[in-house]
């Protein structure tokens, strides 16, 4: 559904063709390990559907407030999903697990995440 904003983190190098791109629609790629500033950019930009989006200067205090979305993560490890989960928040987003790409799917067709 290219409608829908794909985030792949991956532990390998790899990079998408401008093709691949195109048919996935709205796509990042991030590499391993992700410091929680960078995902939590990525999340606003593609949550905002917009590519040049820039928070603004934000105090110590200030987190980028995703009330109401809702994120669907793919992670079959547990000590990752914990990492993301803490990651994440502090931003009010509605995080929902997923341990492999069947209940991915399912959990796709039943959320309609954002």
């Amino acid at each position: 559904h290219t409608a829908t904003p794909l985030i792949i983190l991956s532990s390998l190098d790899h990079s998408l063709s401008i093709s691949a791109k195109q048919e996935i629609g709205r796509c990042e790629l991030l590499q391993k390990p992700v410091r929680s500033e960078h995902l939590r950019r990525i999340l606003n930009r593609v949550l905002h559907d917009d590519p040049s989006y820039e928070e603004k200067p934000k105090t110590e205090s200030t987190v980028p407030d995703q009330l109401g979305k809702r994120v669907l993560i793919v992670e079959d490890n547990k000590t990752n999903q914990l990492i993301v989960g803490s990651m994440l928040k502090t931003t009010n987003t509605e995080i929902v697990f997923a341990a492999n790409g069947q209940l991915a799917y399912q959990e796709f067709q039943a959320l309609q995440p954002d």
